[in-house]
């Protein structure tokens, strides 16, 4: 039996191989790409676009089952949530872990908008994390910090006493019973305040410790989780004979606080700073690059760093307030009412976003900022521009969103957080209320077809809140990037949620 010829160019015809070579050049096909153009074009492409890709015919799918091509992704989206880099061993990592990982932030998004509105999201998966001495009052936890990435976690017991936990990068793992370190920090007040920060070389944590007992002292410590023996170990204190501070922050090289209409600013590395005059009130800080920007009642100040001379310590005239008075390069009008930062605490690259919360012709909003670089004007000299003069960025106001859910009551707005490692997508808020961790979700830039979504993720315990005796230690630690959520229990234990499982 002839077999039926194939029509190609509008005749029938067998195929020959002259016709299928003017076949391919007229009708070319993206799956005709060498496997490393496909491999290359995949490297700008979010996760959740490369499955799609795999849809498309047998080549394709072949082309995105590429190790190298999830790993690469993986690394983008650390990069993009600015994850603590230890988190993922991506080099021993299944290319399903790979996967499934690079897309746990779009997952739990999706998660947030189709279950939050209606009733408390489920976590999939619940651990406990106990520590030995639970059963001792000064052995339980009542506060914690979870890194970038959700693995590592920071936990504070009654006292004065710290422990670094390993949860896994994987909810299928088992909690170690002992904590990969502990110290107990000497000459504080059980109520210091605790800051973490990435190392300069991103594979360590420095953690800011404050106590304002006779006067102000900064601690920073340093620990590599994944060293042979972790350790917390001191490496700098600051101390201030004021007591007060109303604002500080924390790079990988930098301390700038602000107290006592004066602003300080110092490198713990070389152990060198400076101080200069700022009457006004400063609500909060920002570092960027070789600038302090300052949020104040109705405006953003932003200062050059001046420069920065040898600290003695215990005295406050190692240098003099250099100058009396340093006037700000520019100050830029913040339209909102009554404002507070929201910004990243963990920026180990530089800080291009965050957000500012208050009112607005007497409603409450929430603004997304972003600091927009200053370029060059071609065609003029760098010295007739008075570059040097000027700040390197300035922040421009790029999306808000109506805040009624969020600032219904003033009160929270001392619990507003934004996430460290969100992505600039989207934008998510948490706050207590009520006993309840609530959290609220919108699309960046705001779009009005799809309204933000506001939820309950977590209720303690109804019936202790009930009772006037007991204080319930609403404390929680929470990272979107992997959906896991850590809260404190009566029981003086760590509850670690998880939100989003591996995908099989």
């Amino acid at each position: 039996m002839s077999k039926r010829p194939r029509r190609i160019l509008g005749r029938n015809t067998s195929k020959s191989l002259a016709e299928e070579d003017v076949y391919k050049k007229l009708f070319f096909s993206f799956s005709d790409l060498p496997l490393d153009t496909l491999i290359h074009i995949q490297l700008y492409l979010e996760p959740n676009d490369i499955l799609a890709l795999r849809q498309c015919c047998k080549s394709l799918s072949n082309a995105t089952r590429e190790r190298s091509v999830w790993i690469s992704a993986l690394r983008r989206v650390c990069r993009e949530y600015n994850v603590f880099e230890p988190t993922f061993p991506i080099d021993r990592m299944t290319l399903n872990e790979l996967e499934s990982t690079s897309t746990s932030p779009s997952r739990f998004s999706a998660l947030l908008w189709h279950g939050l509105p209606s009733k408390p999201l489920q976590p999939a998966g619940i651990r406990i994390l106990k520590n030995s001495e639970t059963q001792q009052p000064l052995g339980r936890f009542y506060d914690s910090t979870l890194l970038p990435g959700g693995r590592f976690l920071i936990t504070r017991a009654l006292g004065t006493k710290l422990h670094l936990w390993d949860l896994g990068h994987s909810p299928a793992v088992l909690i170690k019973s002992k904590p990969l370190a502990t110290i107990t920090i000497p000459d504080v007040d059980s109520d210091f305040e605790l800051l973490t920060q990435l190392t300069d070389d991103g594979l360590g944590i420095h953690l800011l410790i404050v106590s304002m007992l006779s006067k102000l002292k900064f601690h920073i410590y340093e620990i590599y989780p994944l060293s042979m023996s972790p350790e917390f170990r001191l490496i700098a204190t600051f101390c201030h004979p004021r007591v007060f501070v109303d604002a500080y922050v924390l790079t990988p090289t930098l301390l700038a606080f602000h107290g006592d209409e004066s602003t300080v600013v110092w490198n713990f590395i070389s152990n060198t700073w400076a101080k200069w005059v700022v009457d006004d009130d400063v609500l909060d800080i920002i570092i960027h690059d070789t600038e302090v920007m300052m949020l104040q009642a109705t405006e953003f100040s932003i200062y050059k760093i001046p420069p920065l001379h040898p600290y003695l310590p215990e005295t406050d005239t190692g240098v003099p307030t250099l100058p009396r008075m340093l006037f700000p390069i520019l100050r830029v009008v913040c339209p909102v009412d009554g404002p507070a930062f929201s910004s990243p605490s963990h920026h180990h690259c530089q800080q291009t976003q965050f957000d500012v919360i208050g009112e607005e012709n007497g409603d409450p909003v929430v603004s997304r900022y972003t600091l927009q670089p200053i370029r060059p004007i071609d065609g003029v000299s760098i010295a007739d521009q008075n570059l040097d003069v000027m700040p390197r960025m300035i922040p421009v106001r790029t999306d808000t969103i109506p805040g009624d859910d969020i600032m219904s009551d003033a009160a929270r707005i001392k619990f507003f957080q934004l996430p460290d490692v969100f992505a600039p997508a989207n934008r998510i808020i948490c706050w207590l209320d009520d006993g309840a961790l609530k959290l609220s979700l919108s699309v960046m830039p705001h779009q009005s077809s799809r309204k933000p979504v506001t939820g309950v993720l977590y209720r303690w315990p109804g019936p202790l809140l009930d009772d006037p005796m007991v204080t319930i230690p609403c404390s929680y630690s929470f990272c979107p990037m992997s959906g896991r959520l850590c809260v404190s229990s009566w029981e003086g234990e760590i509850r670690v949620l998880d939100y989003v499982m591996p995908a099989s």
